[in-house]
């Protein structure tokens, strides 16, 4: 390789040592490491449940949960902590398998400050978002003689 394609490779990157981050490469990095946080803190959360066995799906559940509102996670509660939003995704999984499933139980919910209110209204936003950005229509059924609720880009 002659020298004129190495200094093309070495100064092709993006970034050079030495020089200034722009402000778009610096928000990618927080927010990189804020989905690192959360996911360390996700791993944690289901250790530390052990009453709560997570079945890899639901484990998947709740990292697809994090990484959709890694953005915006404080729209969710403003005042709860990444732990208090995560514990809410947990338990409102483990909500879904036994529906008389009570907060006020655990001890975990009150270490990490988990109330009803607070698990409610983090689950009516959850539903809000994803009603507003997958909402439902009315498709056509090929094999039935009804109509069918379909969400954008789905086929029958």
């Amino acid at each position: 390789m002659t020298d004129y394609q190495k200094l093309l490779n070495k100064y092709d990157k993006p970034y050079v040592k030495g020089e200034e981050h722009t402000k778009e490469y610096k928000h990618n990095l927080r927010v990189q490491s804020r989905l690192k946080h959360r996911m360390l803190i996700v791993d944690e959360l289901t250790l530390e449940v052990k009453y709560f066995v997570l079945t890899p799906s639901e484990k998947e559940t709740v990292k697809y949960l994090v990484k959709t509102f890694n953005g915006n996670f404080k729209s969710l509660h403003r005042q709860a902590s990444d732990e208090t939003i995560i514990l809410a995704f947990i338990f409102y999984l483990k909500k879904l398998d036994t529906p008389k499933l009570q907060l006020k139980n655990y001890k975990i919910t009150r270490k990490y400050n988990l109330t009803d209110t607070i698990f409610e209204l983090i689950l009516c936003r959850i539903t809000n978002y994803f009603m507003i950005h997958h909402p439902l229509f009315i498709g056509e059924s090929v094999r039935d003689d009804h109509d069918q609720l379909i969400r954008e880009g789905e086929h029958t």
